[in-house]
């Protein structure tokens, strides 16, 4: 599907950005002028100052010209996206339901992820629902329970989730942002942008999403999902940022409250994520059978 383009800028809107362009251009040249100025007269005392500040007069040469433009929304939803994990990857993730001070069983699955709309996922804690396998493609999603020959099609996304507690199976099984959502940018600030999310498909189960990305690390702080009529179903919070051993920073726990019971909350953190080469075979609901085994021999 070809990218549109939304919120375009009105004649006021796009001489203000041109504004906000000169106005850095004239920053970035004080910015160079002091360089040069610390260069000439460091350079015969600090032999090593020179690559730095070779290094610093670059870095303004390429990031000062782009002051006051605000970035594409749909390109900052697929920087996100990439952010947040390879395009093939395996992942251990731990969901925590609680209700005031009962705390239900942790539910552990295991979930393989190729590219931005295919993945599969096994729970494997606790006793009563391990094994439980799923396949989702698109808006299609599969399950299959142990000792069942036959694998059933979920109609919906959200209206069984395996594991129970406000996550649901969107949130579980998730696809890339940019492959379900267009996006809009309703504002920003020095730390953050605020986006605004329609669907691209009618699977999607929301009508739409507000998403607050930080800028430095083009990661989500805070997800908000709203049904018809801007009914609020949940706001999803992401913390405690950590390295996983695919290389990049992000966060490791999603926290959500109950909106009508906030006594009622769920956890949902990654334990482990792992980048590896995933056979396309694994991702047919065929392939169900197999998902047990595969993950096995993938520890």
């Amino acid at each position: 599907m070809d990218k549109i383009r939304v919120g375009m800028g009105t004649v006021e809107q796009n001489g203000l950005d041109r504004s906000n362009q000169r106005l850095g251009e004239y920053y970035g040249m004080i910015m160079k002028k002091q360089i040069f100025f610390l260069m000439n007269r460091f350079s015969g005392k600090i032999g090593s100052f020179l690559p730095l500040a070779a290094w610093l007069l670059s870095w303004l040469c390429f990031s000062w010209v782009g002051v006051g433009q605000t970035a594409e929304p749909d390109e900052i939803l697929q920087e996100v996206d990439q952010a947040m994990g390879a395009d093939s990857q395996i992942m251990v993730i731990r969901v925590v339901n609680r209700r005031g001070a009962k705390e239900d069983a942790p539910v552990v699955f295991t979930i393989a992820k190729k590219g931005g709309d295919r993945l599969v996922a096994m729970i494997i804690a606790p006793d009563t629902v391990q094994g439980v396998t799923a396949f989702r493609s698109g808006g299609e999603l599969w399950l299959r329970i142990p000792n069942r020959k036959v694998e059933m099609q979920q109609e919906g996304l959200v209206r069984t989730f395996i594991g129970g507690g406000l996550f649901n199976n969107e949130d579980l099984l998730h696809l890339d942002y940019h492959t379900e959502f267009q996006a809009r940018l309703a504002r920003e600030d020095q730390a953050n942008w605020y986006l605004e999310l329609t669907p691209k498909w009618p699977w999607v189960p929301y009508a739409q999403v507000s998403m607050v990305v930080d800028k430095a690390f083009k990661l989500p702080r805070e997800v908000t999902q709203y049904g018809p009529n801007h009914t609020l179903i949940k706001t999803i919070r992401y913390t405690q940022m950590q390295h996983f051993r695919d290389g990049p920073m992000r966060p490791s726990l999603l926290e959500t409250t109950n909106a009508l019971n906030p006594e009622y909350t769920s956890t949902l953190r990654y334990g482990d994520v792992q980048p590896t080469d995933i056979p396309d075979t694994l991702f047919d609901k065929t392939a169900l059978s197999k998902i047990r085994d595969y993950f096995l021999q993938e520890k």
